[in-house]
């Protein structure tokens, strides 16, 4: 996998930079306004639907000048997750004037369900402005990013500022669903074959509009192994000792696998192994029961082997099948397989916004996360991803969610400034 180095194009004049945190900071009502009524839609995963916010955004991307395009994977594959055709990702896009680079910005257009209704202090699903903070389900994931990618392009069309490259702004679908069998429809089905559809090509960069705190960009990824295990042991009547107990099978697996060294890189912090499933057969009594399935999520840092988590499960699954004959395994289902990723402090998107947070007095530095995401398809690609967006980690799928309007308006400008270094700015 290559990554893409390059140069930044030259440094925008200063005048442009003043002009720019001028004017957005003038839009604040209404890009808080634009916010609240995106949390109002409703679109939740896993099944979530589409319409509504998608045609709010053709309405908003088409009121600027964008050209829009509406993209979903095929009728067939679709049916072949049980999600409901189409699943339409939405792009606009400003055209620029031909020289310069190409930069998307997206965000999912999903969110998780309301896991505690009584734990928020106000309706998840009625936006309310308390103590300059906006609170809603989604608010911080990842509504303000939808929001503040399309006021950055709208200041732009509407500053006469043409653009070298294109500037492209998407909402994608289905980033809370768990896992499908395809890998799709959203990001993977754009990279896949939804950007050739659209006619504009794969973008050259591309940031992900997720919360990483708007001092870090996130530009390095853990690798992550996901799996769920079957373990099979030997039914027999409660009390007896004649029966396998698949149970006990499977926490001595789970205390072999918690042995795996933990590593630590200095940009994508320490390893980590999670225990998401535990769950015995079900049996017609009280029994020993025979079938026991177990669900772990290895995230690895880089540096000390790009398959690392996969040979360490393979190889305690060997070892306990050679010491332990009762020890067996039926079925393995990998979820998630892929390698660790950085793209590096030098390259030109990373640098872009850098730079654009130091026109704010914002010292971003560069960070590393827990795990790719929609990225993911990007990167394999070779195309330099980054996730960049207001909020803090702890905020997304918790109760009383919300994004600050200061966070809102400094992320509009950091997109902004941006998309003005990434794709260049043409001038006659």
């Amino acid at each position: 996998m290559s990554i893409k180095v390059g140069h930044l194009p030259a440094r925008r004049p200063k005048l442009i930079d003043n002009q720019l945190l001028s004017k957005i900071q003038l839009m604040e009502s209404e890009i808080v306004q634009f916010t609240k009524d995106l949390i109002k839609i409703r679109s939740i995963s896993p099944g979530a639907e589409y319409p509504e916010i998608v045609n709010f955004l053709r309405k908003a991307y088409s009121s600027i000048g964008l050209e829009v395009k509406t993209l979903s994977g095929s009728k067939d594959k679709i049916a072949k997750i049980g999600f409901e055709y189409p699943r339409y990702n939405i792009l606009g896009r400003l055209e620029g004037k031909g020289g310069g680079s190409t930069l998307a910005i997206f965000s999912h257009m999903d969110t998780v369900d309301v896991a505690d209704p009584q734990a928020w202090e106000s309706d998840p699903f009625q936006p309310v402005l308390r103590n300059n903070k906006i609170f809603g389900l989604g608010a911080m994931d990842a509504r303000c990013s939808i929001a503040c990618a399309y006021f950055a392009a709208r200041w732009i069309v509407h500053s006469g500022i043409q653009l070298k490259g294109n500037l492209i702004i998407m909402g994608v679908v289905d980033d809370e669903v768990v896992y499908d069998e395809l890998g799709w429809p959203g990001t993977p089905y754009l990279v896949e074959e939804g950007h050739k559809a659209s006619g504009w090509g794969i973008p050259d960069y591309v940031i992900n509009g997720e919360g990483s705190g708007l001092d870090r960009v996130v530009n390095a990824f853990k690798g992550r192994y996901t799996f769920e295990l079957e373990i099979e042991g030997r039914r027999a009547h409660a009390g007896t000792s004649y029966g396998v107990n698949s149970i006990e099978k499977a926490l001595v697996f789970i205390d072999a696998i918690k042995l795996m060294e933990i590593r630590e890189s200095q940009a994508m912090g320490k390893d980590s192994i999670t225990i998401f499933g535990l769950r015995g057969g079900k049996e017609a009594q009280i029994d020993i029961p025979n079938r026991c399935q177990v669900g772990i999520d290895i995230r690895f840092v880089d540096g000390f082997g790009k398959d690392r988590a996969k040979r360490f499960v393979n190889s305690k699954i060997e070892e306990l099948q050679k010491s332990d004959p009762t020890f067996r395994v039926s079925k393995v289902k990998v979820i998630h397989d892929w390698a660790p990723s950085e793209t590096p402090p030098s390259n030109p998107l990373v640098r872009a916004i850098v730079e654009s947070g130091s026109s704010l007095g914002i010292q971003i530095s560069s960070s590393g996360l827990f795990g790719a995401g929609q990225n993911l398809p990007y990167i394999l690609k070779g195309i330099p991803c980054v996730t960049y967006g207001a909020g803090d980690f702890d905020r997304p799928h918790a109760a009383n969610e919300y994004v600050e309007v200061q966070e809102l308006v400094n992320q509009t400008k950091i997109y902004a400034l941006t998309a003005l270094s990434v794709c260049g700015i043409y001038s006659q």
